[in-house]
Parts: C-alpha cells; sequence; structure tokens
C-alpha cells in the first residue's frame, strides 16, 4: 500500500494516485529537532519574511535527496544541527500535494490562493492547504522552477531552498529512527 501522492496536474484534472514520484518506503529526516507533537505548530500564515512559506510545519528533506536541507546549510554556512535527527516516514494514508514544476505552482496558487492584507499580492493559504492536504512536496526539480522563476509575475516559493516535504499533519508521518541526542 502506497502513501497517497497526489500530483497537482493529475488532482485537478483528472484525481488519481501517482505511485511513481513517491513511494511509502521513500523516508524522510529532520535535523536539528526531535519531533515532539507537544511543540508541533500547525502551518499557517504568519509573519515569515518569505510570503510563501508558513509560519509551523515540520520541515524536511527525503534522505536520498540529490539537493536536501544538509547541502544547502552547507552551500549557506547556515547553523545545522546534524547530530540531532529524526527519520520518517509518510503514513499510507497521507494526502501530500506534489509540486514538480512552475505550472503546478501556478495551479495551486489559483485553487488555494489568497490576496495578502498588507503586501496586496497573492499568498498561499495554508489553512485552506491543511483541510486538504497532510503535506506538500516540493521535488528539486520543482525547487529548480519556483525558487525564484525567470517568468514574470509568475508565484515563487522562494526561502523553500530545496526538495523538501512540509508535514501539514503530524500524525500522517511514522517515525523510523531518532539519534541518540536531544535538541537542547
Amino acid at each position: 500500500m502506497t502513501a497517497k501522492i497526489i500530483a497537482v496536474q493529475a488532482f485537478f484534472f483528472a484525481p488519481k494516485i501517482l505511485i511513481d514520484s513517491m513511494k511509502q518506503n521513500r523516508e524522510f529526516v529532520v535535523y536539528g529537532k526531535t519531533i515532539d507533537s507537544k511543540k508541533f505548530v500547525k502551518p499557517h500564515n504568519g509573519h515569515n519574511q518569505f510570503l510563501n512559506k508558513p509560519d509551523g510545519g515540520l520541515w524536511a528533506s527525503p534522505v536520498d535527496s540529490e539537493w536536501g536541507w544538509c547541502d544547502w546549510c552547507s552551500s549557506e554556512d547556515f547553523p545545522i544541527t546534524l547530530d540531532v535527527w529524526t527519520r520518517f516516514r509518510l503514513d499510507p494514508e497521507a494526502r501530500v500535494l506534489e509540486i514538480h514544476c512552475l505550472d503546478h505552482l501556478k495551479e495551486v496558487f489559483r485553487r488555494y490562493g489568497r490576496r495578502h492584507p498588507i503586501f496586496g499580492e497573492t499568498v498561499l493559504d495554508w489553512g485552506l492547504l491543511r483541510a486538504h492536504y497532510d503535506g506538500v512536496f516540493l521535488s528539486e526539480q520543482g525547487n529548480r522552477e519556483c525558487h525564484l522563476p525567470m517568468d514574470p509575475g509568475a508565484p515563487d516559493l522562494n526561502g523553500w531552498d530545496c526538495e523538501c516535504l512540509l508535514v501539514l499533519d503530524l500524525n500522517k508521518i511514522r517515525v523510523i529512527q531518532e539519534s541518540d541526542k536531544k535538541e537542547k
């Protein structure tokens, strides 16, 4: 049984489950923290400087990513605690929105966008996304196309710096292993 991974184009035009791109067995890793349901904050529109990156959620990268969180941190001299980590898989019933290209992102904005009350531009409505999905996955290709797109006026995912999974519902992950060290 595989996790329900729904690519944007398939979901919006002919709902179907894609089993090619992400399998139930794909592992993700979170660095610098252990997963604590009492500390989990549901992703929401907040005060993040990157308008399309929510406050809250659980951010992870695929263990087998060619350009994951560790890679980005290393390239940017961003401090990261590698000795504290958690590996997990998605629940087989998890509904994950996949973004693989700019066209996918444009459709997500069409369906889940709203006007920002201060800046006036369209931002993702994280409450609405949480109502339909348990996670959002940005592939390596999606990151290349959507981070800072060359298409004038196109939506972007500036601040999503690598292939990643944003967990919207902590109940939809299954912890496999945690480091012996715990976050301070």
